[in-house]
Parts: structure tokens; C-alpha cells; sequence
């Protein structure tokens, strides 16, 4: 919804959300543009640094725009040509998405023609990357909690099942019992379809 909102206010033929996972930026989603261009991005790793324009935004922390890529010296690679060649972009703006002093994500805007974004294009653009930043906390908040949800449930089940294994140790003189309640419960915690016991012979050594 953020790049889609962005490409219709600031005018642009297409958009993309790109997010840092480690020390690179992945393609988080996509509007406009052809499949072939789009199927090319998602599959990149884009480092941080001055080699693509989502790597120097996330540089420099600041807007970054390309008037007209195609003639643009500081973009001429192979690999940008191969963009350029197949999303048919001229013009390119990215916006970084900050957290803190950190940019965990970076919003691309381009049109076809050579159209430079005006200022309050890039104002505009500037905004909805704030409404991203805060889109992307908010579901690594989720994420975190569930995580931690799912923690404490495991942690609750593992008590219940040690509790239940020494409850039985103390109650019974049955040996066959305890180990049936032992490994009752070593498998259901583990997530496994089935468990043994095996007891060591001193006699025959097996």
C-alpha cells in the first residue's frame, strides 16, 4: 500500500520496497514494471554502497535521484544496464526508510520518460517512507513477540512434562512405569513420532 500510494502521488510509472536482511537489501515488493524486470530484482542482493541507487541511499541516509540513469556514470555496469534494458526506467528516485540512525529499508520510484521528481515529489516520497519505517517495526514487534509466545508455551509444556516425569519417579517403585513416562514425554516435546529406551546389559555388554 505505501509503494503504491507513493507511485500515484509523485506521478511515477513503477515503485519497490527494498529491505535490509544483514549487510545487503532484498527486494520486499514490487508495483509496475515488467515480470522479466521484477523477477530480476527479486532474485539480486543489492550491498550497501555506491554501485546501485538503493545501495547509496542506504549510504548516504538521504534521498538519491538519477535525472536520467541510462546516461548516468556512476551507474554504468553491466548489471544496471540489464535493469535499465528491462524496466525501461530513465528517471529513478529512492528515499530511504529509516529506523533511528539505521536504514533498514529503502523505497525506489522511476518513470520511463527523463521527468526529473520535483522537491515535493521527493517531500511526498520522504513521507511515505516514514509510514514504511513504521509499517516494518511494527510487524518485526509482531514477530518478536511471537517468537517469544511460542518460547514460553514450549517452556510451559517442557515444565508440565518434567513435573509429570518426577512426580512418577517418586511415586512409583515400578521401573517399566517411569521409563514409559520418560519417554511418553521426550517425544512429544521433541516433536518426534516415536522414542526408545534401551538398557545396558553388564553381563553380555549389550
Amino acid at each position: 500500500t505505501v509503494v503504491e500510494q507513493a507511485i500515484r502521488l509523485c506521478q511515477a510509472d513503477a515503485g519497490q520496497m527494498f529491505v535490509k536482511e544483514g549487510d545487503h537489501f532484498r527486494l520486499a515488493c514490487a508495483s509496475g514494471g515488467s515480470d522479466e524486470y521484477r523477477s530480476l530484482i527479486g532474485e539480486r542482493e543489492l550491498p550497501l554502497g555506491p554501485g546501485t541507487l538503493v545501495g547509496r541511499v542506504a549510504l548516504d541516509r538521504r534521498p538519491v535521484m538519477s535525472a536520467d540513469i541510462a546516461h548516468d556514470h556512476e551507474y554504468d555496469t553491466e548489471e544496471q544496464r540489464l535493469r535499465q534494458r528491462l524496466g525501461g526506467f530513465r528517471t529513478i528516485v529512492g528515499v530511504p526508510i529509516q529506523s533511528e540512525d539505521e536504514v533498514i529499508a529503502v523505497i525506489s520510484l522511476w518513470r520511463r520518460e527523463v521527468n526529473p521528481f520535483t522537491e515535493r515529489e521527493v517531500e511526498l516520497a520522504a513521507a511515505f517512507a516514514a509510514q514504511g519505517a513504521i509499517a516494518i517495526r511494527n510487524a518485526s514487534l509482531m514477530q518478536q513477540l511471537d517468537q517469544r509466545t511460542r518460547a514460553l508455551a514450549r517452556s510451559v509444556d517442557q515444565l508440565h512434562g518434567l513435573r509429570e516425569v518426577g512426580e512418577t519417579v517418586s511415586s512409583s517403585l515400578d521401573p517399566q512405569e517411569v521409563l514409559s513416562t520418560i519417554v511418553e514425554h521426550a517425544v512429544e516435546l521433541s516433536g518426534t513420532e516415536g522414542g526408545s529406551i534401551f538398557e545396558f546389559d553388564d553381563v553380555s555388554e549389550e
